[in-house]
């Protein structure tokens, strides 16, 4: 699965699979294997037979009367294949289960309250998604501290919501703040990254495509050599575009 190779993992798993039923169809390891032939589902897009396969463990971890940490990342997967099939409804309940659930278990629960407002987002609420990043900027800065680069991202999810919500004010003063912490954290490969995309993403607003470019080409420049392929190169190209 970390490989990539999804369609082994794929296979692997469901041979796993096959020889724990026979011993105890309700063990641990059977509910572990259910869950992975699902994620390796949902990362080939199959969504349907990912939901199948995360109903199956869900039953099963519900069978053994327990709530295992592997759970609460099944509960966040159903809400991820929720949310990619349009059922926002759905995924929000999933993430609320995940973040009831993970109290027992987790210090903190900030970024499960980040899918709640995530998936607020995509079902066009952003006034709901406020709610639930700010609760999560909350715990960052207790638990990690204003310097933190989790506080400075927190900074940023709420200035994203104010440029939805047309305030490009307080959109302002929120992105100057998480570049304030960026810029202090220079030494840090993300921050320098980050810096120029937060300049970008306040040009574009303001009407200066040709200022959001340059910053956005600036970013890249960082980002594409250290991390190719991944989400922080792809962040820059999707400003570019």
């Amino acid at each position: 699965l970390s490989a990539g190779r999804y369609q082994d993992a794929a296979t692997a798993y469901r041979r796993i699979l096959e020889l724990r039923e026979k011993i105890d169809p309700w063990s641990f390891e059977v509910c572990v294997a259910r869950q992975n032939l699902g994620l390796a589902a949902f990362q080939r897009g199959e969504l349907e037979a990912a939901e199948q396969m995360a109903e199956g463990a869900y039953r099963c971890y519900m069978e053994a009367r327990t709530v295992p940490q592997p759970l609460l990342g099944l509960l966040q997967s159903r809400g991820e294949i929720a949310a990619e099939r349009g059922d926002y409804a759905a995924a929000r309940q999933f993430h609320l289960q995940a973040l009831a659930a993970s109290k027992e278990y987790e210090q903190d629960n900030s970024w499960r309250l980040k899918n709640l407002g995530e998936v607020a987002l995509q079902a066009g609420d952003p006034a709901g998604a406020r709610g639930y990043f700010e609760r999560a900027l909350a715990i960052d800065e207790k638990k990690f501290g204003r310097e933190s680069l989790w506080y400075a991202e927190g900074l940023d999810f709420l200035a994203d919501i104010a440029l939805r919500l047309g305030d490009l004010a307080e959109a302002q003063a929120l992105l100057d703040r998480s570049m304030a912490v960026y810029e202090r954290q220079a030494h840090k490969a993300l921050s320098r990254a980050r810096s120029p995309q937060i300049h970008a993403r306040t040009a574009e607003p303001a009407g200066d495509p040709q200022r959001a470019q340059q910053h956005y080409e600036a970013a890249l420049g960082i980002m594409g050599p250290l991390a190719p392929g991944t989400y922080l190169e792809a962040g820059s190209l999707h400003g570019l575009g």
